[in-house]
């Protein structure tokens, strides 16, 4: 006898439990910093003063950049972030960047309108399973209404 698969129902509950979890994960881990940084975060120019290459653990492996950046009192900050977090193309020893940075702890810093990779993924499959919900509940509240009648 052929194995049935699962139902609907089964269906839009996993959809629904993916959905939470993916909202938890943008919420707990995807935007809190980097909103942090577009919210309160200082726009400057800053100049690369090392890149280097490393693993990047699940990412596999990229570059590691170091950027030299004046904060708005004037002080001189060397500060890094990888390439396997931001994706950024063709970086350069000396080359001019432009980043944003706290000011309440200059060494937390990013690339200025980048947003970091785990974090576009989280997002975009937050929206995903919603998008399946959206079409999976409809067909499960049709489903059930012709059964009831």
């Amino acid at each position: 006898m052929p194995r049935k698969g699962l139902s609907l129902g089964c269906w839009l509950i996993l959809v629904l439990i993916s959905l939470g979890v993916f909202a938890c994960l943008t919420l707990l881990v995807g935007l809190p910093e980097i909103s942090l940084l577009w919210r309160h975060g200082v726009t400057t120019q800053g100049v690369i003063t090392d890149e280097s290459f490393g693993g990047c653990g699940r990412h596999g492996s990229g570059d590691f950049i170091s950027v030299q950046f004046t904060d708005q009192t004037g002080q001189v900050h060397t500060s890094s972030f990888d390439n396997c977090s931001y994706s950024f193309p063709n970086p350069s020893y000396g080359g001019s960047i432009t980043i944003v940075y706290s000011p309440d702890n200059p060494t937390v810093i990013a690339p200025s309108g980048r947003f970091p990779i785990d974090a576009f993924f989280i997002v975009s499959m937050t929206i995903l399973m919603g998008l399946l919900t959206l079409i999976l509940l409809p067909r499960w509240i049709r489903k059930r209404a012709r059964k009831l009648s």
